[in-house]
């Protein structure tokens, strides 16, 4: 791969940083290295796994569940945005090569690790923090360097300094594929140090002559020459403007700070993203007339609750919402606990039956109504733990068997099910009538699908739902325009809505099968669910949207969003939390309808799940969605 060589060395350097082996299952997880702010976990892969998860928690919180997960392909990954000082335990998840979809099959190794990140650098200069003050661009970074209150103006003069030199030359590394061995040599030889900055110059020219001397120039970045420093309302810390322009797209660049009276000790450094290029792609291959790509990339911050699984469950092929919809959802699509649909029961109850459908049915996991047909072969052992269970679309009977089958509603359970935070790449959709960048949106892996085939283990997506249609307020003529009033649904006893010839399913060659999708929601939420569809809806509150992500125009881990076959790729950072998140930010969990003059709770939820949001985030170091 050939791969550039710069560095931008500042008063704030920045420099660039870039980038598997199969045995049997996965094993031996360790992390080999760490800084004040990240770890490197190293693992030894599998011939039978394609794909891999780094989860990170801490013991206290959550009871140890992850808040924070890196998905690769490869076998070593560094995990940035941590907080210093800070033990935290990793665990290692492998999805099977065999399997057909992404977003399940997902088995965790046996070993969990504590590691710990460093201390700060202890220098005689004040502390130091280096934020991001723009959000994803593919050549340019803006970043604001703040130094420590009343910190001593003498050791705070700023200078920009820009060289382009092949000596100081360290290589460049794809987004998604960081060079650790390099950033990690780099961080010990330099942080904290003075003239040994001089270390860094010759450790980094080693590692050139080490690839061969394989380096192309990028772009010569241009900073702010004198930027001035401003103070926060307090009179406290005082912060520093860079901007940096001419970067190179999809790549990981290393800020580093240097400071003192000579600006030549490191105190600090944060790795960077720049997004895709906006170069025009030509993601049209097999494409319906119309169907026009932007070439200019989006960027959403998307929420999902895993359905019928208490792990994560990706994106391919599933619904998520953004963050003003995720928390009316919640309230109103998802029960709080288990016994809300399986009455008076125990978690040592629900853990006992999901035990015996493992041990009878384990191989028809996630299989939708071979799993039910292989739970009925076994009734008489699994009915006195379970209870009895309905091959209907019936949640107070057979909820516990459902959720292992992965048929039905509902999908999630609030105190058990992780909640994601992904960040979605994508390329805007323009065609068939869209004036939003997004095309109509699908409905995936819900109880409306299972009777055309899905199965949570390899999911579908069908044309937008009656019921999705509704809470996106559509009228009485739209509806009676694209659906069957007459023809309802087996399982679930609901209108059929179509999108083209091929019915209820959805058509290769439309634009919904490839591009991210999107519906807004509006409050009352739910209220006409179950009551004659208006031609006009008197209240129209709009709290956000739902989106559909096609597994057709997944980038996967391994292709980049300019690949020319797809249009969308999760970005490999995801942050969870949980109903104990929830709780904690005042989330209300009172079973409370909306109705035209009264959805105040449903805004209260939708403000407390954006207070969980700022709360997770908090765990780590602030990042944007594409950074």
């Amino acid at each position: 791969m050939m791969r550039a060589i710069v560095v931008l060395v500042v008063v704030a350097v920045v420099l660039v940083v870039c980038n598997s082996v199969y045995g049997e299952l996965p094993r031996a997880l360790v992390c080999e290295n760490a800084t004040d702010a990240t770890l490197k976990v190293v693992w030894n892969g599998g011939d039978e796994s394609d794909a891999f998860y780094v989860a990170i928690g801490e013991r206290g919180v959550n009871e140890g569940r992850p808040y924070y997960a890196i998905p690769t392909s490869n076998t070593t990954i560094v995990v940035p945005d941590l907080q210093p000082s800070t033990s935290y335990l990793v665990q290692l998840f492998y999805h099977k090569r065999a399997l057909s979809s992404f977003v399940w099959g997902w088995e965790r190794s046996a070993e969990t690790i504590t590691c710990t990140t460093k201390t700060l650098a202890l220098t005689a200069l004040p502390p130091i923090s280096i934020q991001r003050r723009n959000q994803a661009h593919p050549s340019t970074l803006l970043i604001a360097v703040s130094l420590g209150r009343n910190s001593n103006n003498s050791h705070n003069s700023v200078d920009v300094e820009v060289y382009h030199d092949s000596s100081y030359g360290v290589l460049l590394g794809s987004r998604d594929d960081w060079d650790t061995t390099l950033y990690f040599n780099l961080y010990h030889a330099c942080m904290g140090e003075g003239k040994a900055y001089l270390a860094c110059k010759e450790w980094t020219h080693h590692a050139l002559n080490t690839e061969n001397g394989v380096f192309k120039a990028s772009p010569q970045p241009q900073p702010q020459p004198n930027p001035a420093a401003v103070t926060d309302g307090s009179g406290g810390k005082r912060y520093y403007f860079f901007d940096f322009h001419g970067l190179v797209p999809e790549s990981t660049y290393l800020i580093v700070w240097l400071g003192g009276n000579e600006r030549e000790v490191v105190q600090g450094m944060e790795l960077m993203n720049t997004a895709a290029s906006q170069a025009a792609t030509s993601a049209t291959n097999g494409a319906a007339d119309g169907m026009v790509g932007s070439g200019s990339f989006r960027y959403d911050n998307v929420y999902r609750i895993s359905e019928y699984t208490f792990d994560l469950d990706f994106l391919e092929n599933h619904n998520s919402a953004d963050i003003e919809a995720m928390g009316p959802y919640l309230m109103h699509g998802t029960p709080v606990t288990t016994s809300s649909v399986w009455p008076n029961s125990t978690a040592e109850m629900w853990n006992h039956c999901q035990e015996t459908m493992m041990e009878k049915c384990g191989s028809y996991r996630g299989q939708a109504f071979d799993c039910l047909t292989c739970a009925y072969i076994h009734s008489n052992e699994i009915i006195p733990v379970c209870g009895n269970f309905s091959f209907h679309d019936n949640p107070n009977e057979g909820f516990n068997i459902h959720f292992f089958c992965g048929t039905g509603w509902p999908e999630s359970v609030i105190m058990n099910s992780t909640i994601a935070q992904y960040c979605v790449e994508s390329e805007p959709f323009y065609g068939l009538n869209s004036t939003t960048g997004y095309a109509q949106y699908v409905s995936c892996n819900s109880d409306e699908t299972d009777y055309f085939g899905n199965k949570a283990i390899d999911p579908i997506c069908q044309c937008w739902v009656a019921d999705d249609r509704i809470l996106s307020q559509q009228t009485f003529s739209q509806m009676h325009a694209t659906c069957s009033f007459n023809d309802l649904e087996p399982f679930v006893n609901e209108v059929k809505c179509f999108c083209g010839n091929n019915g209820v399913l959805i058509t290769p060659d439309n634009p919904s099968n490839r591009y991210v999708g999107r519906s807004p929601i509006y409050l009352p939420y739910g209220y006409w669910l179950d009551k004659p569809i208006p031609e006009h809806y008197n209240v129209s509150y709009q709290c956000g949207n739902n989106l559909s992500t096609p597994r057709m125009g997944s980038c996967g881990l391994t292709k980049s969003v300019t690949d020319p076959t797809c249009t969308w790729k999760m970005l490999p950072i995801i942050r969870m939390m949980y109903g104990s998140d929830l709780l904690a930010n005042g989330y209300n969990t009172a079973q409370v309808n909306d109705t035209p003059s009264n959805f105040t709770l449903s805004l209260h939820n939708m403000d407390a799940f954006k207070k969980t949001v700022t709360s997770v985030e908090s765990r780590l170091k602030p990042r944007c969605c594409g950074c």
